[in-house]
């Protein structure tokens, strides 16, 4: 069934090797040979008729007109269940994921989850990115230190051990990806933030260098390391604060994962990255106006932990450092703005014009969650006393 053509029928077997699993768990080891690649089969098969780099092939099995549209959900939810089936199976039996006889075929269910976050249906991409959670969360973090520390290991597996620095800035982008503003979702950006850190586990043995160097030879070299990946994850924290600065759902999780980070790592390699990782701190306590409660603790919070980890004369003269180039930075940007108005008023005007609009909507749904706060408010006082009525009734 799994191996049909019928897509229906791969749905419905995925389904059922859902169930005997949580019926037999840790025995159904036994049936894996014959499971594992018919399951990887269904994805590899989906992924062949997937969109392309630029354009979207053409699928023979597709039926034309209007079916198409159900054809494709009918192959989205087949490959859902496929992926949870993938998912339940490594719970119940984590030791395949480890195991070298199935090396081959973990390489290339990793290569093909990778893929798949590129796909159209939210779901699929989020259980592709719980599996790679369970492969990176498998992985011998102590060999890979080895092979980038240029030390020979006799290792089979493929994926990661092949070559960290290319695997992890590819899963890394690919993450990072993921991350939209004002359109991820609170467990999506949770997963990608599990993952950014075991990956921040693999790197973090590779010598940093300094950030100009880094910026000058990031496009050339590819070089990769913690560095590097903070740079990416405040690309993240920034788009969100210039495209939705109303939402936090991308900041929140940024400076958790920050946090983690900050424990994950050494005294020496905190100091290193402290400009790194205070610099969005700062940045955001700064910003009385738009600063979030939530966002707020948690930003305090890491800043705690820096300041824990690398003793607080240091933390002062960086966080120091870091509020005098913010402060650089915007009346930089108040200049530029004065002389707009004198050399270009139009453009001034319209600025002046998309402030007050953007003012007013924020405004409209300010005053439009105060009266959806007051309904529930209402309907809660209302109902409350109704019940104390029946209470009352009770013990008359």
């Amino acid at each position: 069934m799994l191996q049909g053509a019928k897509i229906s029928h791969r749905e419905l077997a995925a389904q059922l090797i859902i169930r005997m699993v949580n019926v037999e768990k840790e025995s159904f080891s036994g049936r894996l040979m014959k499971v594992l690649p018919a399951l990887l089969y269904t994805i590899t098969d989906m992924n062949e008729e997937s969109t392309g780099k630029f354009v979207k092939l053409k699928s023979s099995a597709a039926p034309l007109g209007d079916d198409s549209s159900e054809h494709e959900k009918a192959k989205d939810h087949s490959l859902v269940q496929t992926l949870n089936a993938f998912t339940r199976i490594f719970e119940a039996c984590p030791h395949v994921l480890s195991s070298v006889q199935h090396g081959d075929f973990i390489d290339e269910l990793a290569y093909n989850l990778q893929s798949l976050m590129a796909h159209g249906h939210q779901w699929v991409r989020l259980a592709a990115l719980k599996l790679l959670g369970l492969i990176l969360n498998a992985i011998d973090f102590d060999t890979v230190h080895k092979i980038l520390q240029a030390e020979e290991c006799d290792v089979k597996q493929q994926y990661i051990y092949g070559n960290p620095r290319s695997d992890a800035r590819s899963l890394v982008l690919d993450m990072c990806s993921q991350l939209v503003p004002a359109e991820t979702e609170d467990d999506v950006a949770s997963l990608v933030t599990q993952n950014l850190l075991l990956i921040a586990n693999i790197l973090k043995v590779i010598p940093l260098q300094s950030d100009a160097t880094n910026l000058k030879h990031d496009d050339a070299s590819k070089d990769v390391n913690l560095s590097w990946l903070i740079r990416r994850v405040r690309y993240v924290v920034q788009s969100e604060v210039a495209k939705a600065p109303k939402s936090i759902v991308l900041r929140k999780h940024m400076f958790q994962w920050m946090e983690a980070l900050v424990d994950l790592l050494d005294e020496s390699m905190v100091v290193s990255l402290a400009p790194s990782i205070l610099s969005p701190v700062t940045r955001e306590l700064s910003d009385q106006d738009h600063l979030d409660k939530a966002v707020k603790q948690i930003v305090i919070r890491l800043g705690n932990r820096v300041k824990s980890k690398i003793g607080s004369e240091k933390y002062d003269e960086i966080r120091l450092r870091m509020q005098t180039k913010i402060l650089e930075k915007r009346s930089v940007r108040q200049r530029t703005v004065a002389v707009e108005k004198i050399n270009n008023p139009v453009q001034a005007a319209k600025r002046k014009l998309a402030v007050k609009n953007r003012k007013k909507e924020a405004k409209k749904q300010k005053l439009e969650t105060m009266r959806t706060i007051g309904k529930s408010t209402v309907k809660s006082s209302a109902s409350t006393k109704v019940k104390r009525r029946r209470m009352e009734d009770l013990f008359q």
